[in-house]
């Protein structure tokens, strides 16, 4: 397991980012689109993006790739522990 910082130029066939702290501030990596751009460039084969729809579309280039896993039905849709 890599962190972002440390998997610049190493590309995975798996990546998977999680994003379920969500704060008001919307977190380092997030802000930061070139530490954001590694983490979504780094996948050859899957990246798996794990957070809830609503806090992803806030964030300017997750809002378009939202948006694209909607057009393509490449999403997965988990119920919550309170259903």
């Amino acid at each position: 397991m890599l962190t972002i910082d440390k998997s610049q130029g190493i590309d995975c066939d798996i990546v998977i980012i999680s994003c379920t702290k969500q704060t008001a501030d919307k977190g380092v990596l997030l802000k930061d689109l070139k530490r954001l751009n590694v983490a979504i460039t780094r996948a050859k084969k899957k990246l798996i993006l794990i957070g809830t729809e609503k806090y992803l579309k806030e964030i300017k280039p997750l809002d378009k790739i939202i948006e694209k896993l909607h057009a393509e039905g490449w999403e997965q849709e988990l119920n919550s522990f309170d259903d």
